[in-house]
């Protein structure tokens, strides 16, 4: 919230049409398609991998009369944005590295129908991802991209 103090009468029609605007949500529409816009952008920026699992997981949820949050709540996500360090098993003897697509969908279970150091193989470390900064840098575009789309909004309502 702020204040206006203004002695032009033309200010004060525009505060109150844009003053209504927002209380009657015309705005969210706008909010929408900027969101709808930065999905699909997202989804493009993220790796498929073999399953495609964490392109798929990206929603778009509307959060009340505030706007809308682009989000993706895989693990997998996270390392991706920020990256991982050097590291080796927690619990088991050897990290298990699948080498193609049929390992990294059947996992250790079908280990018998797999041949090792063909479609999988065993280590004791590995070194860790670069950050990618999929979601840093799309800030920077959907907010540039917001700001124009409010621009154009605030214009028509001036125009009104």
């Amino acid at each position: 919230m702020f204040n206006v103090r203004t002695n032009s009468e033309e200010t004060r029609k525009y505060l109150r049409r844009v003053q209504y605007a927002f209380k009657t949500n015309q705005h969210l529409p706008i909010l929408n398609r900027v969101a709808m816009r930065t999905l699909a952008q997202i989804v493009r920026a993220t790796p498929k991998g073999y399953t495609g699992l964490t392109r798929q997981k990206w929603t778009v949820v509307r959060q009340g009369d505030r706007g809308y949050v682009v989000t993706n709540p895989l693990k997998v996500m996270h390392y991706l944005e920020f990256g991982t360090a050097a590291h080796g098993p927690k619990f088991a003897k050897a990290l298990f590295i699948p080498k193609n697509r049929k390992a990294a969908i059947k996992g250790t279970r079908a280990i018998p129908s797999l041949t090792y150091g063909v479609d999988y193989f065993f280590t004791k470390s590995v070194r860790g991802i670069t950050a990618m900064g999929i979601v840093k840098n799309q800030r920077k575009v959907t907010s540039r991209a917001l700001k124009g789309e409010m621009q154009v909004f605030l214009r028509r309502i001036l125009a009104a």
